[in-house]
């Protein structure tokens, strides 16, 4: 009967030793990037300025312990094109504000997800006539990140955001699909 009481207590305190011991392992994670790469809106809404040109920067932080932690991120978009009445532009402005999840996959790999709201705001101009609305919706997205060199950061992002606008008295979408590279700064 003592050994058995012995052996469960061995277990028990094992456990609760990696236990204490995997938590105290995981650091506090994050990073600060800049983000270089495209935007694809909805063509029904932005053609011919649906594939715009799209650059940011985004940071996240999930303390030690943490399951998940805080994201925040600013892109801007532009494109321009042609049509029969002239040349259209767009512009699309957003700051992302939600939670984060990183994993640290051994030393140097660390995929993410993430998701929160979207303040934006949404300009277009077909030769001189300006319109521009400001909504709020949601984003969603994930990637990437590699750490080289202690603290180098480079990844790979993907976002899609949804934000409903009004355009020249139109309902359309603000957001769209983010795609790009990042280069940063990991800890």
């Amino acid at each position: 009967m003592r050994r058995r009481t012995l052996r469960h207590a061995l277990v028990v305190l094992s456990g609760a030793l990696l236990s204490v011991a995997s938590l105290a392992s995981t650091p506090d994670l994050g990073n600060f990037s800049v983000f270089g790469g495209g935007k694809l809106l909805k063509k029904d809404d932005w053609a011919p300025a649906d594939q715009q040109w799209d650059i940011g920067g985004q940071i996240a932080y999930q303390p030690a312990n943490w399951p998940l932690g805080f994201a925040a991120a600013y892109f801007s978009s532009y494109g321009k094109g042609s049509t029969d009445f002239g040349e259209f532009k767009g512009y699309t402005h957003e700051i992302q504000l939600g939670l984060e999840k990183i994993w640290a996959v051994g030393r140097f790999s660390r995929p993410y997800v993430g998701g929160g709201v979207v303040l934006g705001k949404a300009e277009a101009s077909l030769q001189t006539v300006q319109d521009s609305d400001h909504a709020v919706g949601g984003w969603i997205g994930g990637g990437y990140t590699l750490v080289l060199a202690r603290h180098l950061a480079l990844g790979i992002d993907s976002r899609y955001t949804y934000l409903p606008i009004r355009l020249f008295d139109t309902k359309g979408q603000g957001g769209g699909l983010h795609l790009g590279a990042t280069l940063g700064f990991a800890w």
